[in-house]
């Protein structure tokens, strides 16, 4: 038996919550990075190259829009899941973007929510 962990791009520009998000990836038995922000990011993913990449919409410089759309090239059997916390961006992003399909999870979510979303 092999003792495989999924591992996960955590990206948010707010620290508190891409930590805590890791701690709680962790604890269910994932194996979490982090960045805050698009282009530390793609420097993890080239190196890591995570099976899941959960990123915040809102990114300051680049948007995690770009990000996961950079990223899915880069890796084109990564699964991404974006979340949001306006209504509007979270309903965009449901739509197909360009011949794209991602993932999106409106914030506030918790921590149950987000572990369903990513053993689904």
């Amino acid at each position: 038996m092999t003792d495989f962990r999924r591992s996960i791009l955590i990206v948010d520009d707010e620290p508190l919550i891409a930590d805590t998000l890791a701690l709680i990836l962790r604890d269910a038995g994932f194996d979490p990075s982090v960045a805050y922000n698009g282009g530390t990011a793609l420097e993890i993913a080239r190196r890591t190259r995570p099976d899941v990449v959960l990123s915040d919409v809102i990114l300051p410089g680049m948007s995690g829009l770009d990000l996961v759309l950079q990223i899915r090239k880069l890796l084109p059997g990564v699964r991404l899941l974006l979340f949001s916390g306006q209504a509007v961006t979270a309903e965009m992003l449901e739509a197909k973007e360009g011949g794209q399909e991602f993932e999106v999870l409106p914030k506030p979510f918790s921590p149950e929510e987000l572990l369903l979303k990513l053993k689904q």
